[in-house]
């Protein structure tokens, strides 16, 4: 384990480390991207950025401290570490447990139509965030507050994982329209003969 914070310094002893023991592991404390670069070039096996750990343990204790579940946190927490080329501690999850934001257009059956964002409980019961809501005529109201009201032929943009996407488009759509939606041949839009 190499802790020297003098660049120069710890480079010569890594290389020096690796010449005399070619297998061992060696792990080596960075300053900067470059200087990781630098110390596995020299043989590090494993180089640890004190000021990026540093952020990314903030981060950690921020989205715990949020209430966010455990297996979200670590999603996110692999995509930083990917982003900054710092190892990853577990494989991520699938793409189908991380969130993704779509749009969703409200029908005149649909279960939350007439209703506040508060009175359809979208986030108790959906786990989702309402993003921005488009009106029909064309007006957008972004970051809507919970008194926001509901019509038949908003555009809901929605922030949530999958499986919570799918519950909530199934509220937006109606029963109606879902159940012609279902009937709809694969890859076919609806309506077409």
């Amino acid at each position: 384990i190499v802790t020297l914070s003098e660049a120069d310094a710890a480079y010569g002893i890594v290389r020096t480390a690796r010449s005399l023991h070619p297998g061992i592991p060696i792990l080596a404390r960075a300053g900067s991207p470059e200087e990781q670069q630098r110390l596995r070039a020299a043989g590090a096996t494993g180089v640890v950025q004190p000021r990026l750990e540093g952020a990314a343990y903030l981060i950690q204790e921020t989205l715990a401290r949020l209430g966010l579940p455990a297996a979200r946190a670590d999603a996110y927490l692999n995509r930083f570490r990917h982003a900054m080329d710092l190892p990853v501690r577990q494989d991520p999850p699938g793409p189908d447990v991380l969130p993704e934001v779509r749009e969703v257009q409200l029908t005149a059956s649909a279960d939350l139509a007439d209703q506040s964002l508060r009175e359809a409980g979208v986030r108790e019961r959906f786990g989702v965030l309402v993003l921005t809501v488009r009106r029909a005529d064309g007006t957008n109201e972004v970051t809507p507050s919970p008194e926001t009201h509901l019509r038949p032929g908003d555009r809901l943009r929605v922030f949530g994982l999958p499986a919570q996407l799918a519950a909530f488009e199934a509220a937006a759509v109606g029963p109606a329209e879902e159940a012609a939606r279902q009937r709809e041949p694969e890859g076919q839009p609806p309506g077409a003969p």
